[in-house]
């Protein structure tokens, strides 16, 4: 729990407090403002929809399919060469 200082008389308060015990000055705006502040803090984000046309959904899912091809070579590619290379030293046994 932390204190803030009250603008009207500079007491330290407690931040749960919503006036100066002191002066009585009303905390209520400030209070808001210190919610708001940790609120902002915790917000997430959900995607529920995404607003695509057809055509836009087509080209993204084709360059999606080319973009995998290079992948595939390279992961094909090193698959190849470690069955090759442990069948040589299999066979050098």
């Amino acid at each position: 729990m932390a204190l803030i200082k009250c603008p009207e008389c500079s007491a330290q308060v407690s931040e749960q407090a919503s006036a100066c015990p002191k002066c009585g000055y009303s905390f209520g705006a400030m209070a808001v403002k210190v919610a708001d502040e940790e609120k902002d803090e915790i917000q997430g984000v959900v995607v529920t929809d995404i607003n695509m046309t057809f055509s836009s959904m087509v080209s993204f899912m084709i360059k999606w399919a080319l973009a995998t091809i290079p992948a595939a070579i390279i992961l094909a590619g090193i698959f190849f060469f470690l069955t090759g290379f442990f069948a040589w030293l299999m066979a050098r046994m």
